[in-house]
């Protein structure tokens, strides 16, 4: 029987193997436009990485990422067969750090609109790389919910037809929209290109130009100025609505949330196809606890909503009415799955549990505690992002029936429900620039603290 180790690592070389096609791409850059044709001018560029953040993602020449050190290399075995043999000589990936590189491209890109660099109304096409089709779902919603979305009519890729080709897909689509005619002149593009390796991200903003526009270009840095970029205002934000401004922020937060996410070993086990029955009955106990508590500091804060809030009470009463019994299915996917009912009921809150509920009680006895949309948005933003994909990869790995899921399951579809209505809550005019600053502030200390209370899963 395969040890977890070698299952995650397996998986991961499985995922590059599959992942990746072979492909080259070039681009020619000079000083002025051509005389034949469509030109594309680089009004800027921007390369950032992130790889002091972040551990390695993408590796060879050990077994693991995590063995990384001195005498534990493919050059430290006695022969290039012994290295084989002990799996060095493959390509991997930590593929459970690969929504946090979604993550990071989208907070990028929210910070340069934020920054006036980008105007998401102005951009005629959007080529943004990404590995695959499922991942084109996570950066659509998180821009979606930012309020920041290039309507995907704007997209291109040719990933279906050329495939995953690494660092050249960004040229093999740029050559292949202008060569199709898919630009006039006076177009716009957006380059976005998140890259897993080592957890760079990089964006370039292009103009196309006709023949002959302009003799000598040259650069920006020739001309001693940024090249122009229609975009909004820097600082447009705080001037205007305090609802665009506070999803541009709750979508900096998530980002965030999911990056640190993506370090939580009970994540990152099951992300990585390695997680156990065990760790499956350790997160449903650890849960329980905190879903028990769920519908009464939800009914609380309500209490305490006043009488200009009447509506908002409704909403927040609807809801708690709908999960109070939430916990009963953790308590039947537990049972189901082996566990002890008198065990799952009895269990005391980790570290992480008891800071999380104390905090959202404390919020909850406010006078209009409208920060705890704020909760609301990373607890059922957690269920709508990652349900479903847990419930995919827990019963592949687990060989779980319906019966054992039912919990992470209704999550994924009653989340996302829930998720679009406290949306047109955050659009509505109850949202003053005060309640947009509280809502933030409470999603990242309870982003925080729900990463905590999974982090302790491995603590208990």
């Amino acid at each position: 029987t395969a040890t977890r180790g070698d299952r995650r690592s397996a998986f991961g070389a499985e995922f590059l193997r599959w992942m990746l096609s072979d492909g080259a791409g070039a681009a020619v850059i000079e000083n002025r436009p051509r005389r034949d044709g469509l030109s594309l001018r680089i009004d800027w560029s921007l390369l950032e990485s992130h790889a002091h953040r972040y551990p390695v993602c993408m590796y060879a020449g050990v077994a693991e990422a995590a063995s990384i050190r001195a005498g534990g290399t493919w050059q430290d075995q006695r022969t290039v067969t012994a290295a084989d043999s002990a799996a060095m000589l493959n390509l991997r990936q930590d593929v459970a750090l690969l929504n946090g590189v979604v993550a990071l491209g989208v907070e990028r890109y929210v910070a340069l609109v934020r920054e006036g660099r980008i105007d998401p109304d102005a951009i005629d096409h959007l080529l943004c790389h990404y590995s695959s089709e499922y991942f084109r779902g996570d950066i659509v919603k998180l821009m979606c919910e930012a309020g920041l979305m290039i309507p995907e009519d704007r997209w291109f890729t040719n990933l279906h037809t050329k495939g995953n080709t690494g660092a050249a897909s960004i040229y093999i689509m740029l050559e292949e929209a202008l060569r199709t005619g898919r630009f006039v002149e006076g177009d716009r593009v957006l380059l976005m290109v998140p890259e897993s390796g080592r957890f760079s991200v990089s964006f370039v903003h292009l103009t196309c130009v006709g023949p002959g526009e302009a003799e000598y270009m040259g650069s920006a840095v020739d001309r001693g100025q940024a090249a122009p970029t229609p975009g909004r205002p820097q600082g447009a934000s705080p001037e205007g609505s305090p609802n665009d401004w506070l999803l541009e922020e709750l979508a900096l937060v998530w980002a965030g949330f999911e990056l640190a996410l993506s370090r939580v070993p009970i994540v990152a086990r099951i992300e990585n196809h390695a997680a156990t029955r065990h760790d499956y009955l350790r997160l449903l106990l650890n849960m329980r606890q905190q879903v028990m508590e769920g519908a009464r500091w939800i009914t609380r804060a309500a209490s305490n909503l006043t009488v200009e809030y009447t509506d908002l009470r409704a909403e927040f009463i609807h809801h708690a009415a709908e999960e109070q019994r939430d916990f009963r299915m953790l308590e039947d996917n537990y049972v189901s799955c082996g566990g002890d009912l008198d065990t799952i009921r009895s269990a005391d809150k980790n570290v992480g549990s008891e800071a999380l509920s104390a905090f959202m009680f404390h919020r909850a006895d406010q006078v209009n505690p409208l920060d705890l949309l704020g909760a609301m948005y990373i607890i059922e933003g957690l269920g709508a992002h990652k349900a479903d994909r847990w419930v995919a990869l827990l019963r592949d790995q687990l060989d779980l029936t319906d019966e054992q899921v039912t919990f992470l399951h209704y999550h994924g579809g009653a989340d996302q429900e829930h998720t679009e209505e406290m949306f047109e809550i955050l659009r509505s005019d109850i949202i003053t620039w005060d309640v947009a600053r509280s809502i933030v502030k409470t999603a990242k200390v309870v982003a925080r603290l729900y990463a905590l209370q999974l982090e302790e899963i491995d603590h208990g």
